[in-house]
């Protein structure tokens, strides 16, 4: 009997030589309302931001990918920084996707262009989990 082979997401590439980190991430952006707030979490790292609106969650999560990246090119620390977000929170997201929520994947040097660490990531695809 054959068995099918276990789909993979690669969501990130860490190439390592002498003083210098290569990083390409992939991210997967779930959005979501908490209370009166809208939350933008990266699922892969376990970066969550709230805001008022949709759109400051997203700008809110850019800066925080991006001091995410300084830290770990300054301590060198990709390994124990990159966590995924709770089981649960994943599970809404892969519903979401399952059910054909409309998502929009966007390159990261198109969102945040005065980026230090512009190749760090390839995109952001948002999902959002509710209606906005």
């Amino acid at each position: 009997m054959a068995t099918a082979a276990k789909k993979t997401r690669t969501f990130a590439r860490v190439t390592k030589g002498p003083g210098f980190v290569d990083v390409r991430l992939s991210l997967l952006v779930a959005l979501y309302r908490d209370g009166g707030q809208w939350v933008a979490h990266a699922l892969e790292l376990d970066l969550v931001t709230f805001a008022p609106t949709v759109e400051a969650a997203k700008e809110r999560l850019l800066k925080s990918i991006e001091f995410w990246v300084d830290d770990a090119v300054k301590h060198d620390t990709f390994d124990q920084m990159m966590r995924p977000a709770p089981p649960e929170i994943w599970q809404r997201c892969m519903s979401a996707l399952a059910h054909g929520a409309h998502t929009e994947t966007r390159p990261y040097r198109e969102l945040n262009p005065e980026s230090k660490y512009p190749g760090a990531i390839d995109a952001l695809r948002f999902v959002p989990l509710e209606a906005r």
